[in-house]
């Protein structure tokens, strides 16, 4: 794992077709951001951490590649904008999906009870009112 110093930060990068075999950077006007999940933050850094994804300057930092995985260094400041850790995001939607399948499971077992309470409570008058009707049957007598 690579680790970096002072307050820059360590950008998983997306692939950098742009950088040439002489690593010299072509800039595209219509596209001059971009963005990364950072990998690690240095010990002097105040607002980033790891997780949050940065959002920079096309041509902001250095880029590392390692084993076939784009990286990027770059300066806090050079840092535009970010959004708070993704992953820890992801996680709260995660058990938000989960808690709201566990309550929709629940109200299911409960509906699925109350159709069985009413079919039982049925079946119940039904008996009575067939009890009720042979009995009052009995009591007749053939003329």
């Amino acid at each position: 794992m690579i680790a970096v110093l002072g307050s820059r930060v360590l950008v998983l990068g997306e692939s950098l077709d742009k950088l040439t075999s002489s690593t010299i950077v072509l800039l595209n006007n219509q596209a001059p951001m971009r963005h990364g999940e950072i990998i690690h933050a240095g010990p002097d850094c105040e607002n980033l951490k790891r997780g949050d994804v940065a959002m920079f300057h096309e041509n902001a930092g250095h880029a590392i590649v390692i084993d076939e995985t784009t990286y990027i260094v770059i300066h806090e400041d050079d840092v535009l904008a970010y959004s708070p850790n993704i992953t820890e995001m992801h996680m709260a939607e995660d058990l938000q999906v989960k808690a709201l399948r566990e309550a929709t499971d629940d109200l299911g077992r409960e509906i699925e009870r109350a159709r069985n309470l009413a079919n039982y409570l049925k079946r119940q008058n039904d008996l009575l009112d067939n009890h009720v009707l042979s009995s009052a049957g009995k009591g007749l007598k053939k003329t």
